[in-house]
């Protein structure tokens, strides 16, 4: 049965790497613009009619398996469906992909999602997670982790899901609404207030976290640290 299970997560992992392989040469190749996706996806919204949401939402969490930029995404929501309901459905469909990455990293990637974790430093030890869920996953949510790695590598290290659903629910709120509000700016720019006030919010909560939390002060160092490395690197 192990060997069976295995076998599945071996095949479904080779179907997933070959598909970002040939999606990755199809954009390289083609050098389709990000405004083109944004007018693609447009288009597939308003011919949907009423079922234009529930096509969002879909398109959106189908994006998780891509690593197409969820902030893109959530932009979108806002350019099509305005502030009010763009920051509805944007942020239904960012938390039902976060969950669908959770699940995939569970069931299907441990693995390969624990190799990931272990060569990219500034994510926490799987025993961290696990001990500290919510506040570490609302941590680095608020800090802007990167989104779809967070949810597998969250799903592959065994915390549980309740934890981190709430956590990127709320973690997520404030980027989310600024992001939707700066998508319907294009119509109405005094959406860009808002914009600039849930912005300062997330910074200022991360920052209080940081300061006020072990969890947050380790990620803040562990970022800091990355970046430092990085810039080395390049020196070198």
């Amino acid at each position: 049965m192990n060997n069976k299970k295995e076998s599945i997560k071996i095949v479904a992992s080779v179907l997933w790497l070959g598909a970002l392989v040939v999606l990755g040469a199809w954009f390289w190749f083609s050098n389709v613009p990000v405004a083109q996706v944004n007018k693609d996806i447009g288009r597939l919204v308003a011919h949907a009619g009423l079922w234009g949401p529930l096509v969002y939402i879909l398109i959106y969490t189908v994006r998780g398996f891509t690593f197409f930029s969820a902030t893109v995404f959530t932009f979108i929501g806002g350019l099509l469906f305005g502030p009010v309901w763009g920051g509805v459905w944007a942020t239904v469909a960012a938390n039902i992909s976060a969950n669908v990455a959770f699940m995939t990293g569970k069931y299907i990637g441990t693995d390969a999602f624990h190799f990931v974790r272990k060569n990219i430093k500034i994510f926490p030890t799987d025993e961290k997670i696990r001990q500290n869920g919510f506040i570490t996953i609302l941590v680095m949510r608020l800090l802007y982790f990167p989104y779809d790695p967070l949810g597998y590598i969250s799903g592959a290290s065994g915390m549980r899901q309740r934890d981190f659903a709430f956590a990127t629910f709320l973690g997520i709120l404030p980027g989310t609404v600024a992001f939707v509000y700066l998508g319907a700016s294009f119509t109405d720019p005094r959406n860009l207030g808002i914009v600039l006030i849930f912005i300062m919010l997330g910074i200022a909560i991360s920052r209080v976290l940081k300061k006020r939390t072990k969890v947050g002060a380790e990620l803040a160092q562990k970022k800091e640290n990355n970046k430092n490395s990085n810039t080395q690197e390049k020196v070198t």
